[in-house]
């Protein structure tokens, strides 16, 4: 063979090395360890001012604290559909259900 196409051949597999090398040396560079699990927080004393609402989910338990003063009407309408006082209307039917709660959760 002659120098030039010896040398083509060489320098294509030093790139293909290198390039091998470096997208294995990425792969691993980006993969991070897993998240760790945070222990559920329990809302402060403060929290409990006013009326608080604890969900269950699949991922835990949220406190959500209702504000009262600032959104009066928004906060009886949560609490009257949650334990089951309000009427609901079916978004669909629109079909009216009375005395069924929609909250499963704590009202505090």
């Amino acid at each position: 063979m002659h120098k030039a196409t010896m040398r083509k051949l060489i320098m294509c597999k030093l790139i293909t090395i290198l390039s091998l090398i470096s997208l294995t040396s990425l792969g691993a560079w980006a993969q991070t360890s897993p998240a760790k699990k945070t222990p559920a927080v329990k809302p402060p004393a403060t929290m409990s001012a006013g009326p608080t609402a604890v969900i269950d989910t699949a991922a835990g338990k949220m406190t959500c604290k209702l504000f009262p003063d600032k959104a009066p009407l928004g906060v009886a309408n949560f609490i009257g559909l949650a334990e089951g006082t309000k009427d609901w209307t079916n978004p669909v039917s629109h079909a009216k259900k009375h005395g069924v709660p929609l909250y499963d959760g704590t009202i505090i």
